[in-house]
């Protein structure tokens, strides 16, 4: 009986070591996604903040352009 107690130990140790190791990668990985969304919507809003200045440019241009032709 004793054998298979400690068999038992032995098998709950590895499982419970396996559990922790896959716990770890999962808040790893989740920390990356977090990284990686992040990043993305750093560069979502840099990429909509240039499109606005350029397009900001452009209409400054067309009006100076407009005030050249009636002035």
């Amino acid at each position: 009986m004793e054998m298979l107690e400690k068999q038992q130990e032995k098998e709950w140790g590895a499982a419970l070591k396996e559990r922790d190791k896959l716990t770890k990668r999962e808040s790893e990985l989740q920390t990356i996604q977090r990284k990686q969304c992040i990043g993305a919507n750093y560069r979502s809003a840099l990429c909509g903040a240039v499109t606005r200045f350029y397009s900001r440019a452009s209409a400054n241009q067309r009006a100076l352009k407009a005030a050249g032709r009636t002035a």
